[in-house]
């Protein structure tokens, strides 16, 4: 999809893949990503339960990424938390206008990542299920993806 134009930059998937990668290295996380999408994730306490079965593919995280340059409302990656080797990072764009300005999205990429990294774990089969459903509903991410 080519995003280029007059209108306010909105890169290839690859080149914002790029940058994010630079910025995560330039904070010291690890600049190999793991996409999340809510139905990946829930939360105990601070802690950050991640089901590595439910994360996006790099195809789908893409998808997403060319629906929100769609929207020519600005496209938000953010970098969530990570472990040693991942930084957990999920797409969010504003629906309209006045979420876009709520969120003081740019038209064009925006990049952040936590202020606080939260701890880990991954889980998945049953141990997973069983943490969400007790757990509370994971808001962590703005917008559910899927």
């Amino acid at each position: 999809m080519n995003v280029a134009g007059s209108d306010p930059p909105y890169p290839e998937f690859g080149d914002a893949l790029d940058q994010l990668r630079a910025f995560l290295g330039r904070c010291a996380w690890p600049t190999d990503i793991a996409w999340l999408t809510s139905p990946a994730l829930t939360t105990r306490g601070q802690l950050i339960i991640i089901n590595p079965n439910r994360l996006l593919s790099r195809d789908e995280a893409e998808s997403f990424y060319c629906v929100a340059v769609t929207k020519r409302l600005g496209v938000h990656l953010a970098a969530l938390s990570h472990d040693l080797t991942t930084s957990f990072c999920y797409i969010w764009w504003p629906t309209t206008l006045r979420e876009a300005q709520e969120a003081l999205m740019p038209n064009g990429l925006k990049l952040s990542i936590a202020s606080d990294a939260r701890p880990v774990h991954r889980a998945q089969g049953l141990r997973f299920w069983w943490r969400r459903l007790r757990g509370p509903s994971p808001d962590v991410l703005r917008q559910s993806l899927v």
